[in-house]
């Protein structure tokens, strides 16, 4: 019975981890610590459970799904005659008054129904009802419902039988323990997306359902325009809006709330009021919005940087184990800048071999000064400070081997590693890098990592694997870095994806790179193979792709010179129409891996 308790409860928090991409950690309260008050006022009597169902829901997630069939297994065990099913019955059928079921997460059932109006996001409740014979177990959501069948096995079901007085109720804790907006308690309001809502928009109201849940234990419910009704957060093309390509609106208008903007400002809108609504530390929250108004997104802007020409690339080289940077503005590529990290300016090197794979230029508020970053599929990660070249963060990563490093604005070091000879270990950590050696961070399995790229517009980080580009929310305590997986994109077939990166002046669209070039569209979370001179940029063994404020392409694709996976060239593309010209340039005495373009703005 143990063997298999411990059995389900691992199995299915691993489901849920899989599906969210979050750790879900199994809370049983142990019978030597104090218990939530249940609500027992009799008596008890015994209730076998022989020959009772386990019902759930016919449109039940995967996970709760599973947690009926674990379930159902472990009843087995101790008792006869268990069975298992869903909550479908045919219309106009009655459902009987009296039944032998056990309810696991939200059915169709009376009591169900009932006992889910009163959960909040991380509660969870076991109640058998003796009138109908029929015992809930359920949770504010599927984790919560996880929860309590674990609570269920451990505490309430002992020799095949529970108690009649079983009713027991798990309160979650919350941060925010009172929410108005606009005068109404936040649980008054739904999300309303328009009927044929895009990624960008439906990801806006996933943020805010997320966010009001964990901050409150509220899940608020996304409605379509053409059912919504009552206290509206309207989103979206849903709010009817005529905008430019960088502006949003946020405010009040009449008694709905107006969030709305072209592709990823939508999101940007979603974030502004979720930072308005959720200020740091409070416990108690009430917030009137003004009049909805016309804001404009604006990329960072840097001190001013001429160093490198005014078109400069950034090459990878492995031969020379060292980041070489041209200018390619003048037609015939000049040398501006070459970068070896130095034991001299406190680098241990410890792992950096000669596999320099990526190079990038970012600028840093935290640190106050431009930087390099920089992997070694060796073995490490660092980052320098420009122009001073001194050590402000490394990382040894032996055997994981990776492929791609970002900075992002809150001051964390982004990296994705491939997972060396075995892609399935492949992973993307968000380290603090509050420090020098500082190996704090979070860590999400995505199947042979090769990219990161930052999100300014949607604050998400984007990573590329193997065939999946995969959008990571992030955290901002570098005490405790968090990332949450939220959306995953099929590739149309890649295999070995390589690169991820900004089209620039494109807030939505992004190059994708490795057996095929294709350009990911984030605001329909589609891969576009008919883009722009695609006849002549599309290519295999692509290990970059990115491009230039004039428009330009530049491609890097192995071809095998001083390793398998080098190239001593490059192809640019310039744009005209539906085609493009090409320019190759050749480096003599270098093999590069990516050449990326060397710009410190994220778009």
């Amino acid at each position: 019975m143990k063997k298999r308790l411990f059995s389900l409860i691992v199995c299915i928090m691993m489901l849920l981890s899989s599906c969210s991409g979050d750790v879900i950690d199994p809370i049983v309260t142990m019978p030597n610590e104090e218990l939530p008050t249940s609500e027992i006022t009799e008596a008890p009597s015994a209730v076998s459970l022989a020959g009772y169902k386990v019902i759930r829901s016919a449109q039940a997630s995967n996970s709760i799904v599973t947690a009926a069939v674990e379930l159902k297994k472990t009843l087995s065990e101790s008792v006869e005659s268990v069975t298992i099913g869903d909550d479908w019955y045919k219309t106009g059928d009655t459902l009987p008054t009296e039944a032998l079921e056990i309810l696991v997460g939200e059915t169709n059932r009376t009591e169900s129904v009932e006992m889910k109006a009163g959960l909040l996001e991380d509660d969870f409740a076991v109640k058998y009802y003796p009138e109908s014979r029929r015992i809930v177990i359920l949770g504010g959501s599927d984790e919560a419902t996880v929860k309590a069948i674990s609570y269920f096995l451990e505490f309430c079901f002992k020799n095949g039988e529970i108690e009649s007085s079983l009713s027991f109720l798990s309160a979650g804790q919350y941060a925010v323990t009172e929410c108005i907006l606009n005068g109404s308690p936040i649980a008054d309001y739904s999300l309303v997306i328009p009927d044929k809502a895009d990624a960008d928009e439906k990801y806006a109201a996933e943020l805010i359902t997320y966010t009001v849940a964990e901050k409150t234990g509220v899940k608020l419910e996304t409605v379509k325009k053409s059912a919504a009704s009552g206290k509206q957060i309207i989103i979206g093309t849903a709010a009817q809006k005529t905008l430019s390509a960088s502006e949003y609106i946020y405010g009040t208008e009449g008694d709905s709330i107006i969030l709305c903007g072209e592709g990823g400002l939508v999101v940007k809108a979603a974030r502004t009021l979720i930072e308005e609504l959720f200020p740091s530390g409070k416990t108690e929250v009430s917030l009137t919005l003004g009049d909805a108004k016309v804001l404009k997104f604006e990329s960072a802007i840097y001190p001013a940087l001429d160093d490198f020409g005014a078109k400069p690339i950034a090459l990878a080289d492995q031969k020379n184990a060292s980041i070489a940077v041209y200018d390619l503005a003048a037609g015939d590529p000049a040398l501006k800048y070459e970068f070896k990290p130095q034991t001299a300016k406190g680098f241990s090197l410890k792992g950096y071999g000669n596999r320099v794979d990526e190079a990038r230029l970012r600028y840093s508020d935290k640190w106050g000064t431009y930087i390099i970053l920089f992997t070694s599929s060796s073995g490490y990660v660092g980052v320098a400070s420009y122009p001073a070249e001194e050590c402000l963060w490394e990382a040894e990563l032996g055997g994981t081997s990776p492929h791609s490093i970002e900075y992002l604005p809150n001051g964390m070091v982004a990296v994705a590693s491939s997972g060396g000879s075995n892609t399935e270990n492949g992973f993307i950590r968000l380290y603090s890098a509050e420090k020098k050696n500082d190996a704090n961070y979070a860590e999400k399995q995505l199947t042979s990592a090769h990219a990161v790229l930052w999100d300014e517009t949607r604050e998400v980080l984007w990573a590329m694997g193997s065939s999946l580009i995969v959008a990571y929310e992030v955290g901002n305590d570098p005490a405790s870095p968090y990332l949450r997986k939220t959306e995953a994109y099929g590739c149309n077939g890649m295999k070995g994806g390589h690169d991820l990166s900004a089209i620039c002046g494109n807030n939505d669209q992004v190059w994708v790179g490795g057996s095929f070039v294709r350009v990911f569209d984030k605001t329909t979370g589609t891969i576009i193979s008919n883009y722009p001179g695609s006849a002549q940029v599309n290519d295999s063994s692509v290990k970059c792709i990115c491009s230039f404020p004039d428009g330009d392409a530049a491609l890097t694709v192995a071809t095998g010179v001083y390793a398998s996976h080098n190239t001593d060239r490059f192809r640019i593309f310039k744009f005209d129409g539906n085609n493009a010209s090409v320019t190759t340039h050749v480096f003599d005495g270098r093999a590069f891996y990516k050449a990326r373009a060397w710009l410190a703005s994220y778009n």
